[in-house]
């Protein structure tokens, strides 16, 4: 902003000391000792306080005043604030309270802000340019508001005033004013340059020193609490949490810091409407007062009520990018309400980047450390597997190991039955073991079996699943599936491949289970057939070939036991056995009604065993 620079006063000063009017030399010296002391003493302030006070007290000394004052001018130039104040008599701590808002309410000082020359008001109590509450606090007669003027801007306002009469201030007075605040907004300049460079320094201090943290922490627990935690303390905010999660889906709380008093966000996470419009927009927001702010009143951001309960008023709020990729949003909260500094700004905007890394190297090192594991596990349990070859307890273990791989909650093993086009339960875990030997139409997809429950009620109450097809060479031999009962877990894509793999290398140890079943099979039918031969070439008594052919044809057939039975004269006669269970043994030499000849029987059995025989010899060759 350019401002015009010059003396201004106003209609009501009916005396103005002449430009042909001078001062006796010892005075104009004393005034130029004063200014060169001025000077010297601002040259050694440090803070903006201490500038405002000295050139507070050289009014005093100069021009003999009633009461003076700083307000400061924030960067835009629409508010004030007081910074010091003395007066000749009276309580001034009041004045560091003072807020203004320029565009709300009129006072010489965002006159002065504004037109960037001095306003001479001779009569405060029929002024309509000056701040009537301020002006009664002050009990002023006659004011002059002088601008302090840097690098065309003004930092400050100098206030002065008179509280017991009207007072003219001469053309001379007003000279040596501008010349004091001239001298005071150089210092008053250097000091805001100096703080913030301070604080540029600090929040580079700050922000490097949870850079250095949150590298060399590999737990991200730990890197999250404290970047909320140090950022908290460090911008003297009520509140400072982070909120993982992408636009469109669930933000929840990751982190969270809460000043004394103030009460954690919790569950109400999706309902911060300023993170949610910085989420939304990808882009920070600062919010000096949320009853205020227009850009909050659309009703799909959430409202302001719950930041109302949550006693919170001004908020900034600033996304977490990783590789043009919102991943979060940084937030901080406080209770009054108040413009975010351009510095505040930069550091949640430079945590947040630092946040952005920070994460996204834990989610990669977390990523890397769980294949390892799953590769880990993969193989223990695909040894555990194939080290079994009986066909049912393959496929018992099978369904263990899957669910422990995927820390699930059950698992189940269909396996196909082409002949019928349906998929039969051969193997659970973490189900009832009713639904074993139960069928459905292989037609249906096989991972709706948990989402839409087919009509079996073990498979009610589950969350998420995931199934994988069980093939080899080639075709679909059965499915094996894993499912949560945990409303919060979703299986992602790489477990959904871990599950594939795995199935991959199941059907193998599966197909290697019934590969070695038949040929098990096959070598018993051959001992059975080799027995039986052995037994009708030897020359034994009847009942001793019968109870070899007993035995023979049990090991044959896979029996536990076998009998044979010959017509008797109350029926078929228990003749020969083999490891028939007493009981069965009793019942049978009891008599057992005739109901087919034995040379039938015997023809059938025998005939029977070489057809088998013959189906496995052909498979295996």
């Amino acid at each position: 902003m350019l401002f015009r620079r010059g003396r201004r006063t106003t209609t009501a000063d009916p005396q103005r000391t002449g430009p042909d009017s001078s001062e006796p030399a010892p005075a104009r010296d004393r005034e130029l000792t004063a200014i060169a002391s001025l000077s010297s003493a601002l040259a050694r302030a440090r803070d903006a306080e201490t500038v405002a006070r000295i050139l507070i007290e050289a009014c005093f000394t100069l021009l003999g005043l009633d009461f003076a004052a700083i307000a400061l001018v924030s960067d835009d130039g629409k508010r004030g604030k007081g910074l010091a104040a003395l007066a000749r008599r009276g309580d001034t701590d009041w004045w560091e309270e003072v807020s203004l808002d320029f565009e709300e309410e009129p006072s010489g000082i965002a006159s002065a802000a504004f037109e960037g020359g001095p306003v001479i008001v001779y009569d405060v109590a029929g002024s309509p340019r000056v701040n009537r509450r301020l002006a009664e606090r002050v009990g002023a007669k006659s004011a002059v508001f002088v601008p302090l003027v840097a690098d065309e801007r003004v930092p400050a306002v100098l206030v002065i005033a008179t509280t017991k009469e009207p007072r003219v201030f001469s053309a001379d007075e007003l000279a040596l004013l501008q010349a004091l605040a001239a001298e005071a907004a150089l210092a008053l300049d250097r000091t805001r340059s100096a703080d913030a460079l301070a604080e540029a320094l600090e929040r580079e201090r700050l922000v490097a020193s949870i850079g250095r943290k949150v590298r060399s922490e590999l737990d991200l627990e730990a890197v999250l609490r404290v970047a909320v935690e140090e950022t908290g303390v460090a911008a003297n905010v009520t509140r400072c949490f982070l909120r993982l999660g992408e636009p469109g889906g669930s933000m929840p709380i990751r982190a969270e810091w809460d000043a004394d008093g103030f009460v954690p966000i919790g569950a109400a996470a999706d309902r911060l409407v300023v993170s949610n419009l910085a989420a939304r927009d990808r882009r920070t927001v600062a919010i000096a007062d949320v009853r205020e702010a227009p850009e909050l009143e659309d009703p799909e951001l959430g409202g302001i009520q719950t930041l109302l309960d949550l006693d919170t008023l001004a908020v900034l709020a600033t996304p977490i990018l990783v590789f043009d990729r919102m991943i979060g949003v940084f937030g901080l909260h406080r209770s009054e309400p108040g413009d975010w500094s351009e510095a505040e700004v930069a550091l949640a905007e430079a945590v947040a980047r630092e946040l952005g890394i920070a994460i996204h190297a834990a989610q990669l090192l977390v990523e890397n450390t769980q294949r390892l594991d799953h590769q880990t596990a993969l193989l223990k349990a695909a040894q555990v597997v194939s080290s079994e070859l009986r066909l049912e307890t393959v496929l018992q273990r099978l369904v263990v190991e899957v669910t422990k791989l995927l820390d699930a909650d059950a698992a189940d093993c269909y396996l196909y039955d082409a002949d019928r086009s349906l998929l039969r339960c051969a193997a659970v875990y973490g189900l009832d073991s009713e639904l074993l030997e139960f069928e459905f139409p292989a037609e249906r997809e096989i991972g709706d079996r948990f989402r839409e429950p087919i009509s079996h009620p073990a498979y009610n109450g589950f969350a998420s699943a995931i199934a994988a097809p069980m093939t080899w060479s080639g075709e679909s031999r059965g499915a094996l599936g894993v499912a949560t009962r945990d409303p919060e877990r979703r299986f992602d894509k790489l477990e959904s491949d871990l599950l594939e793999t795995f199935a991959g290398l199941a059907s193998l140890a599966v197909r290697n289970a019934a590969s070695f079943e038949q040929s098990v099979r096959q070598a018993r039918v051959q001992r059975g057939f080799y027995g039986i031969a052995s037994a009708l070439a030897e020359p034994l008594s009847q009942p001793a070939t019968l109870d070899a052919v007993a035995h023979a044809a049990s090991e044959a057939l896979g029996g536990s036991f076998a009998a044979v039975l010959m017509p008797g004269a109350g029926g078929l006669e228990l003749v020969a056995f083999y490891g028939l269970p007493g009981e069965v043994a009793q019942a049978l030499a009891d008599g057992v009604p005739e109901f087919v000849m034995q040379d039938r029987i015997v023809r059938e059995v025998y005939l029977g065993a070489e057809v088998e025989a013959t189906e496995q010899s052909r498979a295996t060759n």
